[in-house]
This record gives structure tokens, sequence and C-alpha cells, in this order.
């Protein structure tokens, strides 16, 4: 093996890590909106929802904590 090609799998190689990485954290993503919008459709408070299914391990985790000591 010469070493062009050597280099050539390395990138695919982290090509590869990468465009599977953005695939499963768009899937983890869209999966967890769908789940939030169903339990929305089954009348469900939307702030409730996302604290719900996310809980504090989003980007709103400030509100979900707001909330949960609010309701205590």
């Amino acid at each position: 093996m010469d070493d062009n090609t050597f280099w050539i799998n390395v990138l695919r190689a982290i090509v590869g890590a990468f465009v599977a990485l953005v695939l499963s954290v768009a899937g983890c993503t869209a999966y967890e909106s769908k789940r939030v919008a169903d339990a929305i459709e089954l009348g469900v408070n939307p702030i409730d929802a996302r604290c719900g299914i996310a809980g504090t391990a989003n980007s709103g985790a400030v509100i979900c904590t707001v909330r949960a000591a609010r309701n205590e």
C-alpha cells in the first residue's frame, strides 16, 4: 500500500465516523421531537411534554428546573 492510499483510507474512516455521528444525533433529535409532538396532540402542556420527555438533558434545562421547583 502506498502512502496516498493509506491517507485516503484514513480520511474515509474519519468522514465515515463523522457522518455516523451526525446521523445518530439527527435521528435521536427527530425521535424526541416526534414524541413531544405526539404528547402535545394528546393534550399535554407543551412545556410539560418537553420536560417530561427530554428532561434536563437539553437546552431547556433551566425552564424544566424552574418549572419543577414551582410545582413542588
